[in-house]
């Protein structure tokens, strides 16, 4: 239920500063998606709808944005969504783009289902992607080499056995670490 005094759906005039920091927020977040994504083509986004942990994340980003952790005495809707570490996950390990695209995808269910104005949707959204754009730079400042591979752990007490699914690949007889980013020497069996 809507709540008749919230003016968090009634958009800021145009021209205030309000506005002009949502408007840039927005177009900038637009702008960092957009570019990250130019990497994915179509066989690659139909590679990753292939593996179910994309879809458990999807599942489990969506809800962490439809049922947030209540704080004691705030109103029902002003809880902190728990969707984030979900999100830092594929960041770590599938990249920007795709933890972009399916946080983005989170958030416009999330909103849609709440009844939020489309630009407090769009808001959301953007910040979501200019933050994992600062947390993928700091992965890439830090750790060059996760870049090139995701990360999977590793010790003395991790058996590094395959998930169920994960292609084989033919020229070195081992397991394929991201099928998503194959190169023509990696020849995955996908």
């Amino acid at each position: 239920m809507k709540d008749p005094i919230s003016t968090r759906d009634i958009g800021p005039r145009v021209g205030t500063p309000l506005w002009l920091y949502m408007a840039a927020a927005t177009v900038a977040g637009a702008a960092l998606l957009g570019v990250s994504s130019v990497e994915l083509g179509i066989e690659q986004l139909t590679n990753l709808a292939r593996e179910p942990l994309v879809w458990v994340l999807l599942c489990m980003v969506i809800l962490g944005e439809l049922r947030p952790i209540a704080m004691p005495g705030q109103a029902p809707g002003s809880g902190a969504p728990t969707s984030l570490p979900f999100t830092f996950a594929l960041v770590i390990f599938y990249g920007l783009p795709v933890a972009a695209l399916l946080q983005c995808v989170a958030t416009v269910v999330a909103g849609v289902a709440r009844r939020h104005a489309p630009h407090r949707t769009a808001f959301n959204a953007a910040q979501y992607v200019l933050s994992l754009g600062v947390a993928d730079a700091v992965l890439r400042l830090t750790l060059p080499e996760i870049v090139t591979s995701p990360w999977i752990p590793a010790g003395e007490n991790w058996s590094g056995s395959p998930s169920p699914g994960q292609p084989r690949s033919w020229s070195t007889g081992s397991w394929c670490s991201a099928p998503w980013r194959c190169t023509s020497e990696c020849r995955c069996a996908r």
